[in-house]
């Protein structure tokens, strides 16, 4: 069995993977790099975006649904005015 992985552990993986990825604007230097807690946004959001609230809830453990929404409200208002305009092109 592997050895687990260790914080440490995986914020080296991730400062080397956005590096391999060269992502503009990011210094490397500096410290800019993909951190554990955007790696974690990025998963809620796909998740709340392909998958829906409930699925993101379950995977980021969230106790109280609200946090979920709240976290992830960026993407129903941008659902909300894709639909809206679409309703309105048609006119």
């Amino acid at each position: 069995m592997p050895p687990s992985l260790t914080t440490s552990g995986v914020r080296s993986l991730l400062k080397r993977w956005t590096e391999e990825a060269d992502i503009p604007d990011l210094d490397i230097d500096a410290g800019e790099y993909l951190t554990l807690h955007g790696a974690r946004r990025g998963v809620g959001e796909k998740l709340y975006r392909e998958r829906g609230a409930a699925a993101a809830q379950r995977t980021l453990r969230h106790a109280d649904p609200s946090t979920t929404s709240q976290m992830y409200s960026h993407i129903e208002a941008s659902e909300l005015a894709e639909d809206n305009t679409d309703v309105f092109d048609d006119e």
